[in-house]
């Protein structure tokens, strides 16, 4: 699973600005991951980004799309959903 899976199916139904945003929000989570593994030994991004490419499978919009990505934030980083 790779982010470029997750692009290149929202490229298919998004326009570029929507995409875009997408990719801020993958870039975001990626960042505030990093250096996170699971028990598994495998990188945390990877629940999130499953998800999101989940969602871009269904054609859900680049809102929903981006929330899949930032959702394990607030949960296992040191970020804040104010």
């Amino acid at each position: 699973m790779s982010f470029s899976q997750l692009t290149n199916k929202a490229r298919g139904y998004l326009p570029p600005a929507k995409v875009t945003l997408v990719e801020s929000a993958y870039n975001f989570a990626k960042k505030a991951h990093e250096g996170q593994l699971r028990k598994s030994g495998r990188p945390y991004l990877e629940h999130p980004l499953q998800t999101a490419l989940t969602l871009a499978e269904l054609q859900l919009d680049a809102n929903t799309i981006a929330a899949a990505l930032l959702h394990d934030g607030p949960e296992n980083c040191v970020l804040s959903v104010s």
